[in-house]
């Protein structure tokens, strides 16, 4: 199992050449778009009885998509089952890179399965410890960045808001839009384990009569729901996206939380994510009408 493995593996490196991007168009065609946009697309080519569009779509879980439990079983099926050598090459790849750790294995074969991979092309311990480090050290970041917009929006408030979370929920009607924005902050930050987003960071994006509050909101929603692909709030940020009669800066803002609640590739979000972004003359709309 191991030696074809490794001929597998082999077999789907040499099938990628010269270009991913070149090589994906060839195998998917005009499906390549659908796949490219929606995990649950990609994974409903995975039984096609066209190899090419098989091996595309399992190509794109492995060289593509983050990580993303959907996958797996599917992966582990055709890592072992299909009779396509790159198809199951591409399958080992997602699930040595990306997807074991979603697989159950009670008997530990599994494990000495990729600890065999591994030792062929191993992962440096330095490397992977400094890419954890960058990673812990953005989220410290972010965290910091957002405590402190707490405490300038709330002020002498501040106290109060953050004393319990019905105290927060009170200042979400505040004539203060500075305070309304805090509490949402308090809420995320001090109280999110008691407390619902839902409802309330939609009724207030679609209501709110201050921009910012509704901007505040729309971020805290989709960081809540972040890599859910929660149907009803994707929807939601959709109908945002499409709204003309919307500020601009709102709308582009709901078309980047797409991205952020389903779980997209880093590259797709870093295109998008720049103040010069073109919006909405380079909205992906096949994008969003998945949602």
């Amino acid at each position: 199992m191991c030696e074809r493995a490794t001929r597998d593996l082999d077999a789907y490196r040499r099938a990628l050449q010269p270009s991913r991007e070149a090589v994906w168009s060839t195998w998917a065609g005009a499906q390549l778009g659908a796949m490219k946009n929606s995990p649950s697309a990609t994974v409903s080519y995975f039984t096609d009885k066209d190899t090419p569009l098989r091996l595309a779509a399992v190509s794109l879980v492995a060289d593509y998509w983050p990580f993303n439990e959907l996958f797996a079983i599917p992966c582990l099926r055709l890592a072992f089952e299909d009779p396509d050598s790159r198809v199951r090459g591409a399958a080992i790849a997602s699930l040595r890179l990306k997807l074991h750790s979603f697989v159950q294995d009670p008997s530990g074969q599994f494990r000495k399965f990729l600890m065999y991979l591994r030792d062929l092309e191993p992962v440096t311990y330095d490397f992977a410890l400094s890419v954890r480090q960058e990673l812990k050290e953005t989220c410290d970041w972010a965290h910091g960045q957002g405590q402190d917009r707490l405490r300038h929006l709330a002020g002498e408030h501040l106290a109060e808001i953050s004393r319990s979370a019905p105290t927060a929920i009170s200042y979400l009607s505040h004539p203060s839009a500075n305070l309304r924005r805090a509490a949402l902050l308090s809420l995320y930050y001090h109280f999110s384990s008691d407390f619902k987003f839902q409802n309330t960071c939609m009724r207030m994006i679609a209501n709110d009569p201050d921009l910012d509050v509704r901007l505040e909101a729309q971020s805290i929603l989709s960081t809540v729901f972040g890599r859910t692909d929660d149907v009803e709030v994707g929807r939601f940020l959709a109908s945002i996206v499409r709204d003309a009669s919307q500020a601009t800066a709102l709308r582009k803002d709901a078309y980047m939380a797409l991205f952020i609640v389903r779980p997209m590739p880093v590259g797709r979000i870093l295109q998008i994510a720049p103040p010069s972004f073109p919006f909405p003359e380079d909205v992906d709309w096949a994008f969003v009408d998945t949602f």
